[in-house]
């Protein structure tokens, strides 16, 4: 196509392939402390276990399969199951959780850590994934007075 200063040139429809889906990215810390799975005694927070729940901002479960790893390392996967979380071992807070292809829009998550049966620490937080990037959301988790859970 030649375009000539002083012409009306007219142009074909072109169409824009646009990703209405993102990637999401998240890592999980206990707040003041130096890990979360080392045992309290050497600065950690002694976690064992944890369980995470992932929903729409407008309500509802969105179950998804996310990809647990440390570097370039694949760890495993961690499946959604908002009525039934699943209770993964301790994940250390230099580990990611991704999961990509994930619609974009807003979203709520909650993390639960264990020590043994007794929940003793828990985050949540609002993230908004951006449709065809990547958001690194980091979820910080405080302490919960739970009996056995031990002082801090």
């Amino acid at each position: 196509m030649t375009i000539t200063a002083g012409q009306v040139t007219g142009l074909r429809p072109t169409a824009f392939a646009v990703s209405d889906r993102g990637k999401l990215v998240l890592s999980l810390a206990t707040l003041s402390t130096s890990s979360n799975c080392k045992p309290r005694d050497q600065g950690g927070a002694g976690v064992t276990g944890f369980a995470i729940v992932f929903e729409h901002a407008a309500g509802g479960c969105a179950p998804v399969t996310l990809t647990r790893s440390r570097g370039t390392t694949t760890l495993g996967t961690y499946t959604i199951n908002c009525s039934s979380p699943q209770v993964a071992s301790c994940i250390e807070r230099d580990e990611t959780l991704t999961v990509d292809g994930i619609p974009s829009g807003p979203y709520g998550i909650g993390a639960t850590a264990l020590q043994g049966p007794a929940a003793c620490w828990t985050g949540t937080d609002a993230l908004f994934v951006p449709a065809g990037t990547s958001v690194v959301k980091p979820v910080q988790l405080a302490v919960l007075p739970t009996p056995g859970c031990g002082p801090m």
